[in-house]
């Protein structure tokens, strides 16, 4: 069709004989020269997309990128169709308008123009109609779907390419009258052909042209945009992006449900690690507690591929989502082994700190002797002789710790204030609600970050959706900042602008937008654990009572039982070994317990969060937030 409308000689045979694309200019007679801005057209010929001989051969990707290549270089695209049916085209047509929306750098202003061969019927036009409205009705719904997904604002499938459905279809007679290789020339194609020209050409002459130099920028640009585009080329239509994206989505949530629950078995299991109650993790026990979340995961992705509307486009990527989320849950485990480990080995290196302790004091002690021994009456003077003693101690103590952190000094004055003209049992139960106070405060801020980012994933527009969701709020947001540094990070390390733009809003959502509801969740969450405290508490007390214990017996009791949930540090009961009254003990604790609520009722959200190690956690959740949406 090229070669007879400009008198080219493009190669042209049965099969597939162009491969790629080739492209001549073609100068303009000095008759109709005049009618126009520009002296020559470039005329390019482009292999048949979706060829059998490509199948199997990522022919999917291929034809994708070529259409997308030739449309976006051209002021018209002539797209050859063998019949009257122009379904074929259609989905190509799909991703060309697509991958142009997130073209940005490049400034297309494309138009296409469909023309069905072999169509003998003069009639045709007539008789297609309906097919053609509804070809329109289709790639409009597209463009709109696709504008959805790229965050554009196109209304319907001219916004994008230029195509009027009345007159930018075409109908042209066979090539032939019968049979080939006998049957004669047919005087209407190249009747059909040369109005098609006319039609090209009074199209072009509203066309101001392009230099060469401009042209061959256009060139660069558009090819750097298809190297750097590896998402849509790989669909075959718009529909397809759509329903992937969505599946992205659901598997945001899957990834997050494990993660929480994760979460939430990593909390409880830290205290008892902390209070010596366990020693050794393994894989086998994190996911005999993980099981039956992981089960109802598994079932959710079922239901999902074979329930969805969409479930005959979902098929080709089950198999894939399925190994992912394994492949994800086994990570997930093997993470958190490693990080218990990690808790463990530093609590044994805590538990060796402290036998060296004793080393130490026995070291020191008969270094003292010898030393009594050694000056026994060869110094006489008292001040001289300590100074001899205190020089010596120093250089030991010097040297026996020199490989470990030093430690606060203890104000002894001000602990015996403290203790002065109080009962043992008084004392005894304020050193336990200091203890409980960090652990609780921790246990409830822990949660709050899990259960707050939950609602995060629900609710905020920036999170609840995948990848590319994130994306555009991260550039809208630079973009409305209008600062130059964070767009230089975000070049130079995005992950890093993501994670604090994440941080911002996750502060913004927390304690400015919902502060109330984030302080509802905090209050319930610090209420179960009170609640728990106080029944350990009333528990442990009755046991001890029922079976007559000392006050050993009464710590030990309590600390195992609340080392499921709170980590309760080491309390010497060597100096209140005189508390024999238990319950007062009880109502000493349980007063404690009421100031520490009051005290976290009336503290500020931000400055509890601030002042606790859990603002670690916060910020380690909106990670997790982030590594789940990379996924």
């Amino acid at each position: 069709m090229l070669n007879a409308m400009f008198g080219l000689q493009f190669a042209v045979s049965a099969g597939r004989c162009t491969k790629g694309a080739y492209m001549q200019l073609v100068k303009l007679s000095e008759e109709i020269k005049a009618d126009f801005k520009f002296d020559y057209v470039l005329v390019v010929d482009t292999e048949g997309l979706r060829a059998l001989e490509l199948e199997g051969h990522n022919t999917l990707h291929h034809d994708n990128e070529l259409a997308t290549f030739v449309v976006g270089l051209g002021n018209m695209t002539l797209i050859n169709i063998f019949g009257e049916n122009p379904a074929e085209m259609q989905d190509i047509l799909q991703i060309v308008v697509q991958a142009f929306m997130r073209m940005k750098k490049v400034q297309l202003s494309p138009s296409c123009v469909f023309v069905h061969q072999n169509v003998t019927d003069i009639a045709a036009a007539e008789k297609n109609m309906d097919g053609k409205r509804r070809l329109q009705e289709k790639l409009d719904k597209m463009a709109q779907l696709a504008a959805k997904e790229e965050g554009c604002e196109a209304e319907c499938f001219s916004d994008v390419i230029a195509f009027d459905v009345k007159t930018d279809v075409k109908y042209s007679a066979q090539l032939w009258e019968g049979s080939p290789p006998m049957a004669p020339p047919n005087p209407g194609y190249s009747e059909s052909v040369q109005e098609l020209k006319s039609i090209i050409l009074s199209k072009a002459s509203e066309s101001d042209g392009i230099k060469l130099s401009h042209f061959s920028s256009k060139i660069q640009d558009l090819w750097n945009a298809l190297l750097y585009e590896n998402f849509v080329f790989s669909f075959k239509n718009t529909q397809e992006i759509s329903v992937y994206r969505k599946l992205e989505v659901q598997y945001g949530n899957w990834t997050w449900a494990l993660r929480s629950e994760m979460l939430t078995i990593e909390n409880r299991l830290h205290p008892q690690i902390e209070n010596g109650k366990l020693d050794k993790i393994e894989v086998s026990y994190l996911s005999k507690e993980m099981s039956k979340t992981y089960e109802q995961i598994k079932k959710e992705i079922t239901d999902y591929f074979e329930n969805d509307a969409d479930k005959e486009l979902l098929v080709q990527w089950r198999g894939r989502f399925e190994n992912k989320i394994k492949d994800f849950y086994e990570e997930l485990l093997t993470g958190v082994k490693r990080k218990l480990d990690e808790v463990i080995q530093q609590k044994k290196a805590c538990k060796k700190l402290d036998e060296k302790k004793t080393d130490f004091e026995n070291k020191l002690l008969q270094e003292s002797k010898e030393l009594a021994h050694k000056l026994r009456g060869a110094i006489k003077d008292e001040e001289e002789l300590k100074m001899q003693f205190d020089f010596v101690w120093s250089h030991w103590v010097e040297e026996l710790t020199s490989d470990t952190k030093p430690i606060e000094d203890i104000n002894l004055e001000e602990d015996q204030s403290f203790c002065k003209g109080s009962s043992s049992a008084v004392v005894f139960g304020e050193i336990i609600c200091e203890k409980l106070k960090v652990s609780a405060v921790e246990a409830v801020c822990n949660q709050t970050a899990v259960d707050l980012a939950g609602e995060l994933k629900c609710n905020f527009p920036a999170f609840n959706g995948n990848r590319l969701n994130l994306e555009k709020h991260v550039l809208k947001d630079l973009a409305e900042r209008e600062d130059f540094n964070k767009f230089i990070t975000y070049i130079r390390n995005p992950r890093e602008q993501v994670e604090e733009f994440i941080r911002e809003k996750v502060y913004t959502y927390m304690f400015v937008e919902n502060n109330n509801k984030a302080l509802k969740i905090f209050q319930k969450n610090a209420d179960d654990i009170q609640k728990f405290i106080s029944q350990t508490l009333f528990e442990a007390t009755e046991n001890i009572i029922t079976e007559p214990g000392d006050i050993n017996m009464w710590m030990k009791e309590f600390s195992s039982s609340l080392s499921c949930k709170l980590r309760l540090d080491t309390i010497s009961c060597q100096n209140f070994s005189d508390v024999n009254n238990l319950d007062f003990l009880k109502d000493e604790i349980e007063k404690g317990l009421q100031i520490i609520s009051k005290e976290m009722e009336d503290l500020p959200l931000n400055e509890l969060f601030a002042s606790t190690p859990s603002k670690t956690t916060v910020q380690k959740n909106t990670v997790f937030l982030f590594i789940d949406l990379q996924e």
